[in-house]
């Protein structure tokens, strides 16, 4: 296979701070394919990709009109708030961090059409395999919030707070970093930080919210949140986490899924209800680091795993590059993946189709429907099992298994042939 207009790989940035996901992948394969890294939807279509690469659930923009496209998904956090069914059911292959993170979707039936590559999670890049990440010389805290109002610790820890905290701990240094959609849908929050770096030197406001958080994570010897991601990726330096705990009738039960990370891991730093509370956990926090670092480890093995060779923007393209460009040990397998998802996009093509008709004609067509759902569901679940049954992954010959080359090709006669 080579490079040509087939091989075009796009990288869909919904919102800006996607960009430190995505760029470092494109920065990675521009070099050896066609590549194009864009917010507007219209110059992915007239791109016509082989592979789209995005970060959170959009693969519905895409579907109807890419139905060849293979969907790739990074991820941009740890945290679910139930966006997390939606992004992985929307993809082909999705990019996780570790081996724990893949059997905590199987058993919760969150699968992507076809496959999972472990991957790492790009932001963390910098932290894990660059330097060292280095404390600033003063005692710091990082305060960083969600943006939703019913989950967001923002509210709790206001102006007061702040100010309690800067009287009485005058030698901590605090950064406030908004999440990045902060100023548009709570400018309130942000003027009332503004006020408090005013009156306090000591009190930095990041107010670039595009910024990379991982860029300043190293700086923190505490960090205060609430269900945010960056609780997560912060475990990777093993220092304190305190989180901000909302009423109960506050929160909006349309984002939270008890079952994820962020509710059922409270354990892994101190947690506080109300301002007062903040107070004293950050002054624990400082005084003694070393608590709570073995539920920390326990988390962060879960969230890391044991440890990957390679920056996971070198993984993510490396993986890409072989359903592209695949070596000849690899050809097999990418054969039968390309013609999964021209299978599974003919489906839903046929479906897309027969639903208009239904709402245009006949109700009688939702039994025909139903049936050709049950037939791409099948075909996925085909596709399933046979790459779940190989021995050994992509990166590995299957020349030398015959009985597994009559089962390819079995299913390669049931499917849409290659173009």
């Amino acid at each position: 296979m080579t490079s040509d207009g087939a091989d075009r790989v796009a990288f869909y940035v919904a919102h800006e701070f996607h960009r430190a996901i995505l760029e470092p992948v494109y920065e990675e394969l521009r070099q050896k394919f066609p590549a194009l890294i864009t917010q507007n939807v219209e110059q992915i279509f007239a791109f016509e990709p082989r592979v789209l690469v995005l970060s959170d659930a959009h693969a519905f923009l895409f579907r109807r009109r890419l139905p060849e496209t293979a969907i790739i998904w990074t991820r941009h956090g740890f945290s679910n708030k139930k966006n997390i069914g939606p992004s992985i059911a929307g993809c082909d292959f999705a990019c996780l961090s570790s081996e724990w993170v893949r059997s905590d979707f199987e058993h919760r039936g969150l699968r992507p059409r076809l496959g999972v590559w472990i991957t790492g999670f790009v932001l963390m890049d910098p932290v894990l395999y660059g330097p060292r990440p280095q404390r600033s010389e003063a005692p710091t805290m990082l305060f960083a919030p969600t943006w939703n109002p019913s989950l967001s610790a923002a509210p709790i820890v206001a102006k007061e707070t702040f100010e309690q905290i800067c009287s009485e701990l005058p030698e901590l240094r605090v950064l406030i970093k908004p999440h990045p959609v902060t100023p548009d849908r709570n400018p309130e929050w942000m003027e009332a930080w503004r006020s408090i770096a005013r009156r306090h030197p000591k009190v930095r406001l990041i107010e670039d919210s595009h910024q990379n958080i991982y860029d300043l994570i190293g700086e923190a010897d505490v960090l205060v949140s609430d269900v945010s991601s960056v609780i997560f990726y912060f475990l990777a330096l093993d220092r304190p986490i305190i989180l901000v705990d909302v009423p109960k009738g506050q929160l909006d039960p349309s984002v939270v899924d008890p079952a994820a990370p962020e509710w059922m891991w409270r354990d892994v730093g101190l947690r506080v209800d109300s301002p007062a509370d903040l107070f004293s956990a950050v002054k624990r926090c400082l005084t003694h680091p070393e608590e709570k670092a073995d539920v920390r480890a326990e988390y962060r093995r879960r969230v890391f795993g044991e440890g990957l060779k390679s920056r996971a923007s070198t993984l993510i393209a490396q993986n890409i590059s072989r359903l592209l460009r695949p070596a000849p040990e690899e050809q097999k397998l990418a054969e039968i993946t390309w013609n999964a998802i021209r299978t599974l996009g003919a489906y839903e093509g046929r479906v897309s189709e027969m639903e208009e008709l239904a709402r245009k004609h006949d109700e009688a067509l939702r039994i025909k429907i139903t049936m050709l759902e049950n037939k791409l569901r099948d075909r996925q679940e085909a596709y399933n099992t046979l790459v779940d049954s190989l021995p050994l992954r992509l990166s590995r010959s299957i020349e030398r298994y015959p009985l597994v080359k009559r089962s390819l090709k079995a299913v390669m006669n049931k499917i849409v042939p290659p173009k």
